[in-house]
C-alpha cells in the first residue's frame, strides 16, 4: 500500500509542477503583452505572432509544419541558428493578443510537436499601432 501511496504522491507532485509551470508561462505571456501595450501597441488590432518550436530533424520539422498549417499557421522550416543540429519550425499567424489566445496556440504547438520531440521555445510579436 505504501508503494501505491508513493506513486500517487509522485503523480500529484508532477501535477502541481505542471500547474505551476503553466501559471508561470501565463505570467510571462502577460508580462510580454503588457510590454507591448506600454510600447504603444493597439491590442484591439491583430498582431503577427511568431511561435518557435525546435525539432531534432528536418523530417520532424516538416511533419510538424504540415500539421500546424492545418491549424491555420504559416510555417517556415530552417536550421537552428544555434548550430546545434536542430531544426526550427517558425509558426506564424495573425491574431488578437491575450494570455488565453497565446496559451491556446502554445498548447496546440506543444500537442502537435510532442510526438516528434519538439521543444516549444516561446513567441514574439511586434508593436502594432
Amino acid at each position: 500500500m505504501k508503494r501505491y501511496a508513493a506513486i500517487a504522491f509522485v503523480f500529484f507532485a508532477l501535477g502541481l509542477l505542471t500547474q505551476q509551470a503553466c501559471a508561470s508561462e501565463a505570467n510571462e505571456d502577460a508580462m510580454v503583452i503588457e510590454q507591448l501595450l506600454r510600447a504603444g501597441s493597439n491590442l484591439s488590432k491583430p498582431h503577427a505572432v511568431d511561435f518557435y518550436v525546435y525539432l531534432p530533424s528536418r523530417r520532424a520539422a516538416d511533419t510538424v509544419a504540415a500539421q500546424l498549417a492545418k491549424h491555420g499557421y504559416t510555417v517556415r522550416v530552417r536550421p537552428s541558428a544555434a548550430g546545434d543540429m536542430r531544426w526550427l519550425a517558425l509558426a506564424s499567424r495573425s491574431m488578437l493578443l491575450s494570455v488565453e489566445s497565446i496559451g491556446n496556440s502554445a498548447a496546440i504547438i506543444r500537442q502537435v510537436s510532442a510526438p516528434h520531440k519538439g521543444d516549444y521555445d516561446g513567441w514574439e510579436a511586434g508593436v502594432v499601432k
